[in-house]
């Protein structure tokens, strides 16, 4: 599950990425996407991507907010410009406790000063 917040943001303006939109300038838009394990695979991998993407648009990212991670997880981060707010890092990460399917209060307690400025929630 990935879960995208918007960070004291305005509704993003409509143009094209580079070209000047004079009525948003000085503001700022940030996101913080939440995502309950970042390791090398498909779906994180997909979740960087856009957010890098993202990033043209004026919708900048504050750090990803993961559950779990692993170290190769926090190096592609890197390696796509993410830097990672991780609950637990581990080498692997068991699939009876992983925060992508097995919920947790501790994490949730450890999540909640980390969405104080949430302005939006999308969910997928």
């Amino acid at each position: 599950m990935t879960v995208s917040l918007t960070l004291g943001a305005r509704p993003a303006p409509a143009h094209s990425p580079g070209q000047a939109d004079r009525s948003e300038e000085g503001s700022s838009h940030a996101r913080c996407l939440i995502i309950g394990a970042i390791e090398p695979g498909g779906a994180q991998l997909s979740a960087l991507r856009l957010s890098s993407a993202l990033d043209a648009y004026g919708m900048h990212s504050a750090p990803l907010v993961a559950g779990d991670a692993t170290p190769d997880g926090l190096a592609l981060a890197a390696q796509h410009g993410i830097s990672v707010d991780a609950f637990r890092v581990a080498e692997t990460i068991p699939q009876a406790t992983s925060l992508q399917w097995t919920p947790s209060r501790s994490f949730a307690r450890w999540l909640v000063p980390r969405l104080d400025d949430a302005a939006g929630l999308v969910g997928s």
